[in-house]
């Protein structure tokens, strides 16, 4: 028996979903933290329908493999997802201006 490749057919969902959310929802999304909090629900329901795919394999020992595979893509994602979470703006000096005092004395000599 000849051993496979790590590089298996990527078995997401590709089940178009419709746009529900309220502008409101959506202008919330545009946050941070809402942006996070969207993308961990998106990765959610594509992680539980992969799940549901993999769990109708028939061979056990090929259906726990590839269960362990997606818990430990699914740790990594929210790992990945936490230090986004996270991440503190990078500040870059764009310009220092210097303020003297408006009161001049004009020197004569």
């Amino acid at each position: 028996m000849t051993q496979r490749s790590h590089t298996q057919p990527s078995l997401s969902c590709r089940t178009p979903r419709r746009n529900t959310e309220s502008p409101s929802t959506r202008h919330s999304c545009k946050s941070t933290g809402g942006r996070i909090a969207r993308e961990r629900e998106k990765a959610d329901y594509a992680f539980a329908a992969r799940r549901k795919i993999i769990e109708r394999i028939g061979l056990t020992q090929v259906r726990n493999y590839r269960l362990n595979l997606l818990s430990q893509e699914e740790r990594s994602f929210q790992e990945q997802l936490d230090q986004k979470a996270h991440a503190l703006p990078e500040l870059t000096t764009l310009i220092v201006i210097r303020v003297v005092s408006s009161e001049c004395e004009v020197r004569r000599a």
